[in-house]
């Protein structure tokens, strides 16, 4: 398995728990379950730790493209500047959300409060995965370079 291959198994990964916290979050909400708002924190700590992991794996990916013809610079660079966005935004909603998994046993009077930091982050962190993942798509993909 090289580099590319690598990176594109890991870098799907933390756009779909990113999306699934927060449909867990908007869940939780309705149904006023703290069990399922602490399954959607403990999912958006893992999306950190695999945004992580995918963003390592991005220079070896980086490696084996620019081996190939039709190699965009310009394309990589885009993308890996929104990758390194994307991975501040999903560390800063991981730690938030340890944070609030945390105010929830120590200190349950601002565990809302946190909470509703912590869901306005991993929307935002799902934000920037989805675009990070379409400029990721137009390295390659040139199906989606042109509108429908």
């Amino acid at each position: 398995m090289n580099g590319a291959q690598l990176h594109l198994i890991l870098n799907h990964i933390p756009i779909i728990l990113s999306m699934v916290a927060f449909v867990l979050f908007i869940w939780a909400w309705l149904s006023k379950s703290t069990e399922i708002k602490k399954v959607g924190l403990v999912l958006t700590v893992a999306t950190a730790a695999f945004a992580g992991a995918a963003f390592l794996t991005g220079e070896p990916a980086e490696d084996v493209l620019e081996k190939l013809p039709a190699f965009s610079k310009e394309l990589v660079h885009e993308h890996e500047e929104a990758g390194e966005a994307a991975l501040i935004v999903s560390i800063i909603a991981g730690l938030a959300a340890f944070v609030t998994l945390y105010l929830s046993k120590r200190k349950p009077q601002f565990f809302s409060y946190s909470l509703v930091i912590t869901i306005i982050l991993i929307l935002v962190s799902t934000l920037t995965f989805l675009r990070t993942a379409h400029l990721g798509g137009l390295i390659r993909h040139e199906e989606i370079k042109s509108p429908l």
